[in-house]
Formats: structure tokens, sequence, C-alpha cells
């Protein structure tokens, strides 16, 4: 899958966010959850933060973080 950003990344960062979303992405089905990234901190992430997280990334408003929109975020950064 060919991925673009909203800025340039390396090689390097990008490599980077692809393994930060599959880290998260537990039931492997190609987006990010709330309960997803919640269980990724283990709770360490307040609900505010998780709101905020999902606002900011999920801009077709699906309930879900696709690796496309996982990698603008990341790249915004």
């Amino acid at each position: 899958m060919e991925l673009s950003t909203p800025r340039p990344v390396t090689k390097g960062k990008m490599t980077e966010y692809k393994q930060d979303f599959v880290d998260v992405d537990f039931n492997r089905d190609g987006v990010m959850d709330a309960q997803e990234v919640r269980a990724h901190f283990k709770g360490g992430i307040a609900l505010d933060e998780l709101y905020s997280f999902f606002v900011d990334c999920d801009k077709d408003n699906s309930g879900t973080i696709s690796l496309q929109e996982y990698v603008d975020y990341a790249a915004m950064l």
C-alpha cells in the first residue's frame, strides 16, 4: 500500500509509523479502535486524551483509525 503524508517524512519514520500502527492493531483487522488504543496504553491514557486522539485522527468519522489516517496524524507531530 502506497501511503502519502501531509509533509515529507524519511523512510525510517514511515517504517516507525507503520510499526506503531501494527503494535496497536491487536486483532489485525487493519484499523485501530478505541479498545485497542486503551489496551495498548494499559489504561494509562485518560478518556479525554483518547477522545482528542480520535478526533484528530479519524478524519472519515468511522470510529476507527486506518493506517493512512494514523500516518497523516503522526507525520504532523
